[in-house]
C-alpha cells in the first residue's frame, strides 16, 4: 500500500466514524465557515473539505444535522430519554460545542405554523381519494376593510379530479 492510498484509507476510516478525529474537524470547519446558512450549504462544504461517506458520496443533511447536535461528542450520553456523563474521551470542547449550536440554532429558526383550518385532515375526495386542503384569500376593499374567505378542495394529488371548491363562508 502506497503513502498516498494509506492517507486515503485513513480519511475514509476517520469520516465513516471509525476514528475520533472526524467530529472535531466537522465542528471545527462549521465553526470557521459561520456564514453556511443551511445543512445543505454545511453539507456541501464538508464534502469539498474531504469528510464524505462511502463511495465518495456527501454525507447526508440529516447526518450533518445529527453530527452537529449530538451530545454524546461532550461526552454525554442519552439512554431512555435521560443524559447521562459517559465514561468515553470528549470529542470537542464544550465552548465549540457551545458555538456551533447558537449558529445552528439560527438555520433551525422557529417558522410559523401556517393557518389552523377547520375541516383540514378529516376529509378525502370522494371522486379521487386525495386529501383536501384549505386557502385563505383576502379581499381587500379601497376604504380599507376587507374580507376573508376560506375556499376547501381536492389536492388532485393522486388522479384528475373534477371537483371544485367548497367556500367556507365569509370571515370579517
Amino acid at each position: 500500500m502506497t503513502k498516498e492510498q494509506h492517507e486515503d484509507l485513513k480519511r475514509r476510516q476517520l469520516c465513516q466514524g471509525q476514528l475520533p478525529g472526524c467530529f472535531p474537524t466537522i465542528f471545527t470547519l462549521y465553526w470557521h465557515i459561520r456564514c453556511l446558512d443551511s445543512y445543505l450549504s454545511i453539507r456541501n462544504s464538508h464534502f469539498k473539505f474531504g469528510i464524505r461517506r462511502e463511495r465518495e458520496k456527501p454525507v447526508k443533511v440529516g447526518q450533518v444535522k445529527n453530527m452537529l447536535s449530538n451530545k454524546f461528542y461532550l461526552g454525554i450520553l442519552k439512554y431512555a430519554g435521560e443524559y447521562y456523563q459517559g465514561s468515553h474521551k470528549t470529542f470537542i470542547s464544550k465552548k465549540l460545542f457551545d458555538e456551533v449550536h447558537k449558529q445552528v440554532g439560527k438555520i433551525e429558526r422557529p417558522r410559523q405554523k401556517g393557518h389552523n383550518f377547520a375541516f383540514v385532515g378529516l376529509a378525502i375526495c370522494g371522486e379521487c381519494g386525495a386529501a383536501i386542503t384549505a386557502e385563505q384569500h383576502i379581499k381587500k376593499y379601497k376604504n380599507g376593510t376587507g374580507q376573508t374567505f376560506i375556499y376547501y378542495r381536492c389536492t388532485k394529488k393522486l388522479k384528475p379530479c373534477t371537483q371544485k371548491y367548497i367556500s367556507d363562508g365569509v370571515h370579517p
